[in-house]
């Protein structure tokens, strides 16, 4: 069947992932060329939109729809019924639903760069259908299918998943704040040559579960060391201020330097 039609491999598996499609949920009530259809001839339309391939191209069989449906179906009656709406071709032995692509996956243009859009467009050209859908794939004066601007809500939607991944990545590159053991603070200490006394800020910050006041988490212990340094808090000089500054309250102390410990170095 595929050999026959020009229609290779890769477009049954496309057609395979196009087994999902999007109906037009007013066609009931909001169309009138289909309301106005015999019963029949609705069931083998609606038969057509959901077994035709990935570009609304359906290999005529009315027998077999009519079996299916339970229904008896003269091919003249039936092309008068859908003039307007289908080409017919290769003998008519397949039929082409006009705006089928449009209402999928909205105007198909030729430099798109993306892969589905170009597969469709590609059996397109195989059906050699290509020119006449850039000619007339506008033209129903009251369609049953409507343009719904699917390949641009697509295209919107993966650049909305690329953006959450960098998001992704952005939040693992945070470091999460860890507390310092002794000698880093120690060595942070002999780096900036100055007197604060490592031992009293791990004792302080410790006992007060590494928090900047009530509910400030610490995220910048070297910021911490530096506002230390700056108000000669914790000195190891024989003249600590560190127990002073607890009993002053931790609203006076933890409140000091806040900012320079929001600040990931």
């Amino acid at each position: 069947m595929f050999k026959q039609s020009g229609v290779g491999l890769g477009d049954v598996l496309l057609e395979h992932v196009m087994a999902k499609r999007f109906t037009d949920t007013v066609k009931w009530t909001g169309n009138k060329w289909f309301r106005k259809l015999p019963n029949s001839v609705k069931l083998l339309w609606l038969y057509m939109l959901d077994t035709c391939d990935a570009v609304g191209v359906w290999e005529e069989d009315l027998e077999l729809a009519g079996i299916l449906l339970s229904e008896t179906y003269g091919k003249t009656e039936i092309i008068m019924h859908l003039e307007g709406r289908i080409t017919l071709f290769n003998d008519d032995e397949k039929w082409w639903i006009h705006d089928f692509c449009n209402f999928q996956y909205s105007v198909l243009v030729e430099n798109s760069k993306s892969n589905p859009i170009q597969s469709h467009i590609s059996l397109l050209k195989k059906h050699k259908l290509w020119g006449e859908y850039t000619k007339n794939n506008l033209t129903l004066p009251e369609p049953f299918l409507n343009p719904s601007g699917r390949v641009k809500e697509q295209e919107q939607d993966k650049d909305k998943e690329k953006d959450k991944e960098k998001d992704k990545e952005t939040v693992k590159k945070i470091k999460r704040f860890s507390p310092p053991i002794l000698d880093q603070v120690k060595a942070y200490c002999d780096e900036r040559k100055n007197s604060v006394d490592p031992v009293a800020f791990i004792n302080y910050y410790e006992a007060r579960g590494w928090m900047l006041g009530k509910n400030v988490k610490m995220k910048n212990w070297k910021a911490c060391i530096r506002t230390w340094e700056g108000n000669d808090y914790g000195n190891n000089t024989g003249h600590s201020k560190t127990s002073n500054a607890a009993s002053e309250g931790a609203s006076k102390f933890d409140g000091v330097g806040t900012v320079g410990n929001w600040e990931e170095e």
